[in-house]
């Protein structure tokens, strides 16, 4: 005779159908979110990888709300694997949590602790390990050796590509520390950068100005009663109320559009060209010339190109015409740093506006470093000194420069709403510059690419 035995509803369900139907639904719609990528409302939906992790939490809470029912109808041997359920969540919930190492280290957890769980109550319940196979576990671990072996490819390729460059970066930065002479200016030049106070672990963001609606009532009336005279504030913002200080930055309000960056970036740009040629004159800097005028987009060999002083080109129009300024980074390499880096903050993005300038040697440089650092029209917000003894040079293939960020603060650029707008100035000599070949750089994207950074 059988008999049919229904489980009990409140012990089933938040454990056997609950879990998978919550995560499974997380995972369709974070599988379906490329889809609302370009509605109106797509600011509303959530990043896939917080949309598996909200399945993942409401997973939690269905489970426990049958660990309860279990603790309190006495079902000792259920309500212990319900817990053990719940802790192995912790490290997958941290995995689709938090990107890059940490992903990989939360699905190994996951995998590991829950296999050895399922196999051990087996073993105690049912004295017979494949009794109940732990097939979600096998699943998990199935894909983190996956996703393991896949990223030891791609950074093991990206090793190999920028490789030969290293070597060749290493072996000029050698020959660089070979003179006495050549010792104490990069000594010099780090004495300088320690002075200054601002290192590459300066925090450094994109900021709002500080409206005028913020301030406290007394200030705020002694502010616009002598802005009114003036009449710095463009007259649209006057007429609505929107009155932004020039000058002075929001605290804690980073800029959250692409598009107000790229248009504050586009205005500073050119005042940043402006101050590049000042410094340029003042420290024997040297900018780039093409053999010929571009056609079509095609790049000019790198054998064609030349480095010349600029207190040399700024009178001749030929060269003037000759001058490759760098351009604003890119669209589609600022969307791959905010996806793959970012987090998708804009306000990371603090080189879209960048110059360069070249120098035949350390001296030079250090000098130029000094006329930005005491330039009134500029504020300094951060220095990375790639030309230190003590720098990493595996971070960047051993190519080595000194990056500044920093903010054209001039009266031109408060006028026009630019002063907030951080821009990158790399400085660098004229031997590393000729080794950034545009081979050399394709091989440097290709790496960069592979490793998703």
């Amino acid at each position: 005779e059988l008999w049919q035995l229904s489980p009990n509803g409140f012990l089933y369900h938040p454990y056997y159908t609950m879990p998978y139907f919550l995560v499974g639904s997380g995972l369709i719609i974070s599988g379906s979110t490329y889809q609302f990528a370009f509605l109106q409302f797509s600011r509303f939906v959530p990043s896939p990888h917080i949309t598996v992790a909200l399945g993942l939490v409401l997973s939690c809470i269905s489970i426990s709300v049958g660990f309860v029912y279990a603790a309190l109808t006495g079902v000792h041997h259920h309500l212990f694997e319900l817990g053990f359920c719940v802790l192995s969540f912790v490290p997958l919930l941290a995995a689709f949590m938090w990107s890059g190492n940490i992903f990989l280290y939360g699905m190994w957890c996951y995998a590991i602790f829950w296999t050895g769980f399922q196999i051990s109550q087996s073993i105690l319940l049912f004295h017979s390990a494949y009794a109940r196979p732990p097939t979600v576990g096998i699943i998990v671990a199935l894909l983190a050796l996956a996703v393991s072996v896949s990223r030891w490819r791609a950074m093991r390729s990206s090793q190999k590509l920028v490789a030969q460059d290293e070597v060749k970066y290493d072996s000029l930065w050698q020959s660089l520390c070979e003179t006495e002479e050549s010792k104490a200016s990069i000594l010099h030049l780090e004495n300088v950068v320690r002075m200054v106070g601002l290192d590459s672990n300066n925090v450094c963001r994109q900021q709002m100005r500080l409206k005028s609606n913020g301030l406290v009532p007394a200030t705020r009336a002694l502010y616009l009663s002598q802005a009114s005279g003036r009449r710095d504030i463009y007259p649209l913002f006057w007429d609505t109320g929107d009155w932004f200080i020039p000058g002075r930055t929001q605290l804690n309000s980073k800029v959250s559009s692409m598009n107000q960056l790229y248009a504050e970036s586009a205005v500073a740009n050119l005042l940043l060209t402006e101050r590049i040629k000042v410094w340029a004159d003042g420290s024997s800097g040297m900018v780039q010339l093409l053999g010929d005028v571009q056609v079509s987009g095609v790049e000019v060999p790198v054998e064609q190109q030349m480095f010349v002083r600029w207190s040399q080109v700024k009178n001749d129009p030929d060269m003037l015409r000759r001058v490759k300024w760098p351009v604003m980074k890119r669209h589609t390499r600022a969307l791959e740093k905010l996806l793959r880096i970012y987090k998708n903050d804009p306000s990371h993005l603090v080189d879209v506006a960048r110059n360069c300038l070249i120098f035949n040697n350390v001296n030079d440089l250090t000098i130029c470093l000094g006329l930005i650092i005491t330039d009134d029209n500029v504020r300094v917000e951060r220095v990375k000194n790639r030309m230190s003894s003590d720098y990493d040079k595996s971070l960047t293939g051993g190519y080595r420069d000194v990056c500044l960020n920093l903010r054209i603060v001039s009266k031109d650029a408060q006028s026009l709403g630019a002063e907030q707008a951080v821009c990158e100035v790399q400085l660098l000599l004229e031997s590393f510059a000729r080794l950034k070949s545009q081979e050399g750089h394709l091989r440097y994207v290709i790496a960069r690419n592979s490793r998703a950074t």
